[in-house]
């Protein structure tokens, strides 16, 4: 026989069944297992009250106030043990139902039972667990797939499509960091599919299906399997994590790998196992690769997780670490072009969108409202009902959240790296929280089950006595979450509009007074950016609406008549043009850095010379090519800017404003300035330069 205590193994002298020392080591550990047990709250004797009567498996000096316990299960499983020489202590197996024994069971005793068991235990709840992975899988992956976009989502994910077919960084193709794993990928996976976003979506479902499995298995570590499995569920439905699982993103990626990571980072550091720190390790690395954010802000927790093993075991984890690192590191210099070259460009970036949202800009604090509206608004979608059955948890039985203090420093690590970051720094998007969200569904999981263990006392016998039961409460808690999932998840669109939007632009009354509506002192921050600016991204089927008829619209126009006017922003269409339009000419007509309106940059053959230096200066006129009849222009904030057009006309198209297309006379040129002018412009500037020069030459030709 062979027993288990903190990863420490302890073999019983002598034949199996024989009494162990009352200082042995395994004795130690079972009287503090049980020390623990009470604290989760089954009571001592009181003081003062006469001690208990030992049980008939009791002798020796450990007969008086010793209770059976968890490891009597495995020394005496079916017979009363013989009685032990002096100075041992032999264990009975105490006369319980299955009922006494699942209420005497906490959230971590369920765990600690199965740490103490032998091989064969272990075999078969690694077993159990792999089923329950695999039919979380099974479970979500077609629930995935009828979901994903048909078209790129947004700006984001064009570049990330562009790059599985040509990887230029400084073109953003992707934008840096690069995500050259993700890129890979999707590189692979178009020679099956040959378009970028059924590879990517493809890769996005299987990741969201992959992440309620890697959950589970972080889960079960911290309450029962029945509750893990539950939480499980309840984040794949959450509406962040359903919608970021359909579309062409790095996000899902991110999180499946970060849940696994997690876990066996977790058992590794609880347990000392070099092999669960191995697979942790790998599964970072590949986060690297997919994602390197992500990779970096859980260093700290890798870190955390490898001290709890020996000298020689960290310098092989740490050169695994490193060499796996530096196997996606070199293609990804390399194909930028050399280090220089992909630190200019990263920097470029990040002072063109990181620094204005960071505590580094000097600003009166709006880009960081901005980031605590992303991250708050993200959240409140995530959890949404889930909150109310936290607080509904701490309040019935705040002690079963005494296992989120155990492991204090594990959740610090995990939660506090990215909010400093989202906060401090840039949030992005609202995939961004999904590496937080996982945290509070623990904390839901936990809380079902205090509210279930506790109704489960109030419950008529004949109820708690049957198997599987579960509060009837609960399960209706339960079932109200599944169904707000998927209310949130398809309300999504109109959810974000109305916090974005309506609330943030409608903040001022019309005599001026703030208007009492919800995140009131928050929302205005979106207004203008991502979210605010391109809320069609969070409307799946009415982006794929927009995109389908746009494109469909211009392709009925030869690609040698006609050009594309479009603005290069989250909310325009130059970026989705320039994948979906190879085969046309392509203008993004924009605003310079500085506070310039010109033209900025040209697409064309599925290609384009966007890059953060060409946003430093518009230029002021643009040759059209030869043979241009047409101008096409579907972006409003064009639209507008154009002037003393004649003989255009306004088509309506489905899910988006209204497309212009103008007549032009072949060869002809655009003067743009701060508005867009069709032919040639008299500009009294030109004229008056233009003038002084002529009158130099003729006082020259004069003599004088």
């Amino acid at each position: 026989m062979r027993l288990e205590q903190g990863g420490a193994a302890c073999v019983p002298p002598g034949p199996p069944g024989q009494a162990l020392p009352c200082g042995s080591r395994c004795h130690d550990g079972e009287a503090r297992l049980h020390r623990h047990l009470d604290d989760l709250g089954r009571a001592a004797p009181p003081a003062g009250s006469p001690p208990q009567e030992a049980g008939p498996g009791l002798s020796g000096p450990c007969r008086e106030g010793h209770r059976g316990g968890l490891f009597s299960l495995v020394l005496a499983p079916h017979h009363d043990p013989p009685r032990g020489r002096a100075g041992t202590c032999v264990q009975a197996l105490p006369v319980l139902t299955g009922r006494q024994r699942r209420l005497r069971r906490g959230p971590v005793e369920s765990r600690a039972v199965a740490s103490v068991r032998g091989p064969a235990g272990r075999g078969l709840e690694r077993g159990r667990d792999f089923w329950i992975c695999a039919l979380l899988f099974v479970f979500f992956l077609p629930l995935r797939l009828p979901f994903r976009a048909e078209f790129l989502i947004n700006w984001d994910a064009v570049n990330l499509g562009l790059g599985t077919h040509l990887f230029n960084l400084q073109n953003h193709q992707p934008h840096p960091p690069g995500y050259i794993g993700y890129v890979a990928v999707g590189w692979l996976l178009n020679q099956f599919t040959g378009d970028a976003n059924t590879s990517l979506t493809f890769l996005s479902a299987l990741s969201g299906a992959l992440a309620p499995a890697g959950f589970f298995l972080l889960a079960s570590r911290f309450m029962s399997t029945r509750f893990a499995v539950i939480a499980a569920v309840l984040l794949g439905l959450s509406p962040p994590v359903w919608y970021y699982s359909g579309v062409a993103l790095t996000y899902a990626p991110e999180l499946a790998l970060a849940l696994f990571f997690l876990w066996a980072g977790f058992v590794a550091r609880q347990h000392g196992s070099p092999r669960h720190m191995l697979v942790a390790t790998v599964l970072l690395v590949l986060l690297g690769a997919m994602r390197p954010s992500g990779a970096l802000l859980l260093m700290p927790m890798w870190l955390y997780m490898v001290r709890g093993l020996g000298w020689r075991a960290r310098f092989t984890m740490g050169g695994v670490l490193v060499a796996g690192n530096l196997a996606w590191l070199g293609p990804l210099f390399w194909l930028s072009g050399g280090i220089p070259a992909f630190f200019q460009a990263s920097s470029e970036l990040a002072n063109l969108v990181v620094v204005p949202t960071s505590v580094f800009s000097g600003g009166p604090g709006a880009g960081q409202g901005q980031n605590i509206a992303f991250v708050l608004l993200g959240l409140l979608l995530g959890i949404h009902l889930g909150l109310f059955v936290i607080a509904a948890g701490l309040i019935i039985d705040s002690r079963a959240f005494g296992v989120f203090r155990r492991h204090a420093v594990f959740f610090l690590l995990w939660l506090v790296p990215a909010l400093m970051v989202y906060l401090l720094l840039h949030t992005g998007q609202l995939g961004y929280v999904l590496i937080l969200l996982p945290a509070f569904f623990l904390l839901v999981g936990v809380a079902l089950e205090a509210v279930a263990r506790r109704l489960a006392l109030r419950e008529p016998a004949r109820v708690r006595r049957r198997p599987g039961a579960m509060p009837a409460a609960v399960a209706a808690m339960v079932l109200v979450l599944v169904l707000g999932s998927g209310t949130a998840f398809l309300g999504a669109p109109l959810v974000v509009r109305s916090l974005t939007q309506s609330v943030g632009t409608g903040i001022e009354g019309s005599e001026g007074a703030p208007r009492a509506r919800p995140l009131h002192r928050i929302t205005p921050h979106l207004t203008g950016v991502g979210v605010g600016s391109n809320v069609r991204q969070f409307d799946v089927r009415g982006s794929d609406a927009h995109w389908r008829a746009l494109i469909g619209f211009v392709q009925r126009h030869d690609p040698g008549e006609v050009v594309v006017l479009a603005a290069p922003n989250s909310a325009g269409s130059f970026r989705h043009l320039t994948y979906y339009l190879p085969d046309y000419r392509v203008y993004a007509l924009g605003w310079d850095l500085e506070g310039g309106f010109g033209h900025l940059f040209t697409a064309q053959g599925r290609g384009s010379d966007y890059s953060v230096q060409g946003l430093r200066r518009a230029s002021r006129q643009l040759h059209l090519p030869p043979g241009v009849r047409w101008l096409v222009v579907p972006d409003a904030e064009v639209v507008i800017r154009l002037e003393g057009f004649t003989g255009g006309k306004l088509w309506d198209l489905e899910g988006g404003p209204p497309v212009l297309v103008l007549p032009v006379e072949p060869g002809g040129s655009m003067v743009v300035e701060h508005t867009v002018h069709l032919g040639p412009v008299f500009r009294p500037d030109v004229a008056r330069e233009a003038g002084e020069e002529r009158a130099a030459r003729e006082r020259g030709a004069r003599g004088l």
